[in-house]
């Protein structure tokens, strides 16, 4: 059973190097949550005349349930944790974009950012149940109301 019927595509972009991409992409491919049922691949960014080489420009998952779309939402979250200065992470979904840019990685914001990107009510529930193959988060949950609205 697909998310909302189907297989859909999340695209996840990184702000600053291609490095941190990189970095992102290989954690998301060791949680076996998430690559249980989606496929996640890097995604190249269009050649411009003069260019020797390709680079990544995102991450693209494609999900074919709640628990994957739900389990991707935490890895990213907990990928951002474990940095020391966690860039600022986009996640798009048909049209629907979450910018992740302060600490997030609670339950209820794991609700509100996949209901923001149009994930079915339980989906949430379900991976954060489940939990990514990685550690959580260290440290304790940021209480929502430290957290402003439009900055997930």
């Amino acid at each position: 059973m697909g998310v909302g019927g189907g297989l859909v595509e999340v695209r996840v972009v990184v702000a600053g190097s291609e490095r941190e991409l990189t970095s992102l992409h290989r954690w998301i491919a060791q949680d076996r949550e998430v690559v249980r049922d989606a496929r996640v691949s890097l995604v190249t960014a269009p050649l411009r005349d003069g260019d020797m080489g390709t680079d990544f420009e995102s991450i693209s998952a494609v999900v074919d349930s709640a628990l994957a779309f739900g389990s991707l939402v935490i890895a990213v979250l907990a990928w951002r944790d474990s940095r020391p200065a966690a860039p600022s992470v986009r996640i798009e979904r048909d049209g629907a974009t979450v910018e992740l840019t302060g600490d997030a990685a609670d339950s209820e914001n794991v609700r509100r950012i996949l209901g923001a990107l149009g994930a079915p009510s339980g989906a949430a529930d379900e991976a954060w149940a489940a939990g990514p193959a990685g550690e959580r988060p260290a440290g304790s949950p940021t209480p929502l109301e430290d957290i402003p609205a439009q900055q997930l």
